[in-house]
């Protein structure tokens, strides 16, 4: 299971990272302006003049979150750098064992010159106390595009990780202050054939979807193999304290429970509750799961069904209904996408779906941070290096190339060039060496997040709102349907012009639980999956009303009251806490 969860994040990491970048945009071509939740500039960009010096400074970065090593010289990539800075970059090995080689490059004291700490906050502290780092407040004028574009995280390096010296010694990664949708947003995700074909009939709540999948199911009972379809199926990998596709139709609505005990947190109106109130979206959503079986629209072995079957109905196009939209990519094909045969977001209107919030403090590319060593005989240069990092117009040339090759400028914005597309469609290099996108994907670490708004160019680095060109590939017959019937560019574009999403605040993570407490939320949690998948298989109300009655007996029995005090107490200090950082 655990590898199956490992397996899913590397993809996700994947779709988000790199298929973003060298997707291809749907809808029509977008108007010159900008998405209203994205701010317009995070601060004044300082673009590097041309370099032109007889010898390169090679830097040696010590990347824990790259998967690749050696000198990077021959790349697109690599000559903007050389051109812009007057360096190259040599990625010296990490792999499994980074820990153990930080480690023993720590304690001889031989840093490289730059250093990208991954996950563990405690290995900065132990180098600012080791005096192998240096303060990046001392150098504040060398670091004009850090200081400007990722102030608060700066902040946060001085209060949390500064050993106790009130001074910036590292800079997250993936600072913005913008809104972080990536792609398609939450579902729910229908078959758009069969939904047309039914009239578009509309939703004011999650429940209205149960009639419309069993006319659906009346449309069509089965695969073109004669395999039996369903309404939707399920699975239970990813089951936390509380089952996972119970969460995923909270989330609709704006309320999350992941992480915070046995507590839900309506983001849409800022309020919190226990889950087992007789009000809370959490018993909301077993009920929907319990009244679709009831109607017979649930696949039969929910109980049992994993990833790996999930995957396998789904690939047969089993299902009606999609929580997520990439759920069904193995689904998806040329043929179903210009057939309407596609799954398609279809929200309900009181949806509130949450998109992610802006990370002021880094964490967007993953929980990195980039210091300089402090026995570097090239800090002027790494100094000028990890600005770079920090600059839009900086990363957007890593990631893109040089302007006029694969990509170029029109009257109303960006635009992949015929070039461009030919090097997807094929997968080709640049000329120089290099793929779209390896600028940034080889350190794996940069400072601005690729689904940020590019101030210069009023656009987004990972090309979805890009003006689209008659030397792009046709759309999909699926998309331009939905595009053209739900009047806008894509989930995300349709939920922001109907007011259907919620952000969360900003708030650092809570601490771990103490362990009389994490035995609690240990047992709990089991509690919580055996009953769920029991209330969704009831036999009638009865029976549905007495396990949910049993639940929250054995919920306030095992002291849920006790974790749901602790969690609310700290939640709220972290929202006070992560306030500060959101100037």
């Amino acid at each position: 299971m655990a590898m199956k969860k490992r397996l899913l994040a590397v993809l996700l990491g994947g779709i988000m990272l790199i298929g973003s970048m060298a997707g291809c945009t749907n809808g029509n071509e977008p108007a010159n302006t900008t998405d209203p939740t994205q701010t317009a500039d995070a601060g004044a960009e300082a673009t590097p003049e041309l370099v032109t010096e007889a010898e390169l400074t090679t830097l040696q970065v010590f990347s824990m979150t790259s998967n690749t090593s050696g000198l990077q010289d021959k790349s697109y990539w690599a000559d903007i750098l050389k051109d812009k800075l007057g360096v190259q970059v040599e990625l010296l090995p990490t792999g499994d064992e980074a820990d153990a080689k930080l480690s023993a490059l720590m304690a001889s004291r031989s840093l490289p010159d730059l250093v990208v700490f991954n996950d563990n906050i405690t290995y900065v502290t132990n180098a600012i106390e080791a005096g192998l780092i240096i303060n990046l407040d001392e150098h504040q004028d060398a670091l004009p595009n850090v200081f400007a574009n990722a102030a608060n995280a700066l902040q946060l390096m001085r209060d949390k990780a500064s050993n106790g010296t009130d001074a910036a010694y590292g800079v997250p990664t993936g600072v913005t202050d913008q809104v972080n949708g990536v792609g398609e947003a939450g579902g729910p995700y229908l078959r758009w054939d069969l939904y047309t074909q039914l009239g578009m009939p509309q939703f004011q709540e999650i429940e209205d979807y149960l009639p419309v999948l069993a006319d659906m199911l009346a449309l069509e009972p089965t695969n073109p193999a004669g395999q039996t379809n369903y309404g939707m199926t399920i699975f239970d990998d990813w089951d936390g304290n509380v089952s996972w596709p119970v969460r995923m139709i909270t989330e609709m609505y704006g309320v999350t429970q992941d992480g915070l005990g046995f507590m839900e947190r309506n983001h849409a109106n800022n309020t919190m509750t226990s889950i087992y109130d007789d009000a809370s979206y959490f018993k909301r959503a077993i009920k929907f799961y319990y009244s679709a079986n009831q109607m017979g629209l649930m696949d039969p072995d929910l109980i049992t069904d994993g990833w790996d079957d999930y995957v396998e109905k789904v690939n047969a196009g089993r299902s009606m209904f999609q929580l997520l939209s990439w759920t069904s990519w193995a689904y998806e094909t040329e043929e179903t996408r210009n057939t309407m045969r596609s799954y398609k977001g279809t929200w309900f209107d009181s949806a509130k779906v949450i998109l992610g919030a802006p990370t002021y403090t880094g964490g967007a590319n993953g929980n990195s941070w980039y210091s300089i060593s402090s026995t570097s005989k090239n800090t002027d240069k790494a100094l000028a290096f990890l600005d770079f990092m920090y600059s839009y117009d900086g990363l957007w040339e890593l990631a893109w190339g040089e302007q006029g090759v694969a990509w170029d400028m029109g009257a109303d914005g960006p635009y992949r060039t015929a070039t461009g597309w030919d090097m997807k469609n094929n997968n080709l290099p640049f000329e120089n060496g290099g793929t779209i996108g390896e600028g940034l994907n080889v350190i794996n670490a940069y400072g601005i997040p690729w689904s940020a708004v590019n101030p210069t160019y009023g656009r987004r680095m990972d090309e979805l709102d890009w003006v689209k060109t008659e030397d792009a590939p046709a759309d999909y017959a699926v998309d331009v349907d939905w595009s053209e019937k739900m009047n806008a560019r894509d989930g995300v574009d349709y939920l922001i012009q109907n007011n259907m999403y919620t952000t969360p605040p900003y708030a650092p993570a809570l601490p771990s639980f103490p362990d009389d407490l994490q035995a609690i939320v240990d047992q709990l949690s089991a509690e919580n999956k055996v009953s769920t998948y029991k209330m969704i298989v009831a036999a009638d109300d009865a029976e549905f009303d007495a396990l949910w009655a049993d639940l929250v007996n054995t919920a306030q029995s095992l002291g849920a009251d006790e974790v749901n005090a602790w969690v609310e107490e700290n939640y709220n200090a972290n929202l006070a806490e992560g306030a500060k950082y959101m100037q």
